[in-house]
C-alpha cells in the first residue's frame, strides 16, 4: 500500500457505540454515570450510578447491557437492573480493572472484557467465567472477523492474535513491534492493518498472521486511533492532526 496525503487536517477519534433495538447505551466516557437512550428520540430510559469511572465502551445482546469501571455489570435492558457482577481483579481495580475496556459481545454470545493483565469471556446469563487468557487487551479495541474468530491485540507483548471464540486459543500470533494502544485494526483485501503509538503501520495476513507490510506513517506523533477502511482507502489519523489515505497498489 503507498500513502497518499489527503491535504486535510483531522482529529480522529474512535468508533461509537452502535444502536441495538430501540435503545442504545451511550458511551460513559470518564464518568461512572451508565445510562441508556431510546435510539430514536434521545430520551432517557434508564441510568444508574456506577462505582468508578469507565472510560470505555458498553455492549449489549439485545437483552442485557454490559458495562465496566473496576469490575464488569450485566444490566437489564429494560430496567438497568442489575443482574450480575464479575470482578476481573482484588488488587487496585480502577487502575487493573476493565475501566478503558471497549466490551463485546461474540458471536457465540460470550461477553469478551479485558484488563491490563488478562481478558475473560464471560456466561452472558451468569458471568461465569468460560475462559481466560493472559495479556494486556485492554487497550486496543477488538475485532470480531468473518467466521467468528476474534483479533485480540496484546500491549504488553506488541502482538496481535486470532483467537478461537469457543476457546480462547489463539491460532496465531503475530509481532507488532511497537505498542496498539487506543488503535485495532480495519481489514483490506486479508489483511489486517494495525496503526501503533509509535506511527508504524503494521499488515499482518488474517489467515496466517505473517508480516504482509511495515510502513511508517510518521514520526513526529503518535497514533492513538482506530483506522477506518472505506472502499480500497484505509485512513488512519496521528496526533499531530493529520489524516492518512492510504491506497492499494
Amino acid at each position: 500500500m503507498r500513502s497518499t496525503p489527503t491535504g486535510s487536517r483531522a482529529t480522529a477519534s474512535g468508533a461509537t457505540w452502535p444502536p441495538t433495538g430501540p435503545a442504545a447505551a451511550t458511551p460513559a466516557g470518564w464518568t461512572s454515570r451508565r445510562q441508556v437512550v431510546d435510539a430514536r428520540t434521545g430520551e432517557p430510559v434508564w441510568r444508574v450510578a456506577g462505582k468508578g469511572m469507565f472510560a470505555g465502551r458498553a455492549a449489549s445482546d439485545g437483552t442485557r447491557v454490559y458495562a465496566g469501571d473496576g469490575n464488569v455489570y450485566a444490566h437489564d435492558a429494560r430496567t438497568g437492573a442489575v443482574l450480575w457482577s464479575f470482578s476481573t481483579t482484588t488488587y487496585s481495580r480502577l487502575i487493573y480493572g476493565p475501566w478503558a475496556d471497549n466490551l463485546e459481545v461474540l458471536p457465540n454470545g460470550l461477553v469478551l472484557v479485558s484488563t491490563v493483565a488478562s481478558a475473560f469471556a464471560l456466561d452472558p446469563a451468569t458471568g461465569e467465567t468460560r475462559w481466560s487468557v493472559a495479556g494486556s487487551y485492554v487497550y486496543a479495541s477488538k475485532l470480531v472477523l468473518d467466521g467468528g474468530d476474534v483479533l485480540m491485540f496484546d500491549d504488553g507483548g506488541r502482538t496481535a492474535s486470532r483467537v478461537d471464540p469457543a476457546t480462547g486459543q489463539a491460532r496465531w500470533t503475530g509481532g507488532l513491534g511497537a505498542r496498539p494502544v487506543s488503535t485495532g485494526a480495519a481489514i483490506h483485501d486479508g489483511v489486517a492493518w494495525t496503526p501503533t503509538t509509535t506511527g508504524l503501520l503494521v499488515g499482518l495476513d488474517v489467515a496466517t498472521g505473517a508480516v504482509r507490510s511495515r510502513l511508517q506513517l510518521t514520526t513526529s506523533a503518535y497514533c492513538y486511533s482506530p483506522p477506518v477502511v472505506i472502499g480500497d482507502l484505509l485512513l488512519v489519523g496521528d496526533q499531530d492532526g493529520f489524516l492518512h489515505g492510504l491506497a492499494a497498489d
